[in-house]
């Protein structure tokens, strides 16, 4: 079974204020509201969540195991969220198709994301896996 959302997967405001801060909280939602924006037609994206799916399919088609995906979430690494009932593990992954490694101005680091990615999973005692996904060998 694959479904779209799932409501417990998404972390609370309170959450990453509790964690990071309001600095956190704010970064966070304009991250999101940004990503949503550019998600139109933002092919890269589409294909790659895709090829995730039919990766998976054995597991929700032949082994009825439950799969839950997410994509542009409240999440520090929101490009896609893949649940797996099973293993209770969250993969997220972070697509990149160009050399700039931070968002706006500040402390908005693509490596700073995937640290508090790493606490903020940590605080809700699920297995976590990270992924950085480039476009081309180049990146």
């Amino acid at each position: 079974m694959i479904t779209p959302i799932k409501l417990d997967l998404m972390y609370t405001e309170y959450q990453i204020k509790n964690l990071f801060r309001n600095q956190a909280v704010e970064y966070i939602r304009n991250k999101n509201i940004g990503g949503v924006s550019n998600s139109k037609g933002n092919t890269y994206e589409d294909v790659f969540a895709i090829y995730k799916i039919s990766s998976l399919s054995k597991n929700f088609i032949e082994d009825e195991r439950e799969v839950y995906l997410l994509g542009k979430c409240l999440s520090f690494i929101d490009d896609l969220v893949i649940e797996l009932i099973s293993g209770n593990t969250l993969q997220y992954y972070q697509l990149k198709n160009s050399y700039s490694v931070t968002w706006g101005t500040g402390r908005k680091l693509i490596n700073d994301d995937f640290k508090k990615q790493y606490e903020l999973n940590k605080s809700i005692a699920k297995e976590l896996e990270l992924a950085l996904v480039v476009s081309s060998l180049e990146l």
